[in-house]
């Protein structure tokens, strides 16, 4: 760090910059709590008993908590199958965006793809970033 200049101007040089700083942290610190807000809220609902889910006033923090929203979801007839479909969707396009990926980056991108009068070595540099 460089010295502070001598005199008033270099102490308030200092505080404006601890200001400033203080500034970015606390901006930095309101934007992960309106991030993190939706999860908790989620994990909060989720764990909620079934009569506190659905009032017209929030509360946030349940009076007790309770599982029995995951036993009906699990105990449901066709759960088994919808967990089969997510994992098939969720590892299909993961799968798909991989070999996009590296065709894209290997200059073996999809003819159909690119657009006419351009050349391969164009189209996947535009592509891949």
């Amino acid at each position: 760090m460089l010295p502070v200049a001598a005199g008033r101007g270099g102490r308030r040089r200092s505080w404006c910059r601890r200001a400033r700083r203080w500034l970015a942290n606390l901006g930095g610190l309101l934007v992960a709590v309106v991030m993190l807000f939706p999860v908790y809220w989620m994990v909060l609902t989720a764990l909620k008993p079934p009569g506190e889910v659905l009032t017209l006033t929030p509360r946030f923090w349940p009076s007790h908590f309770s599982l029995a929203s995951f036993r009906k979801a699990i105990g449901s007839p066709h759960f088994g199958d919808a967990v089969r479909n997510s994992l098939v969707v969720a590892f299909s396009v993961t799968v798909i965006a991989l070999a996009v990926a590296f065709c894209a980056r290997c200059d073996r991108a999809l003819p159909v793809l690119r657009p006419a009068g351009s050349s391969s070595r164009s189209w996947s540099c535009r592509w891949s970033r």
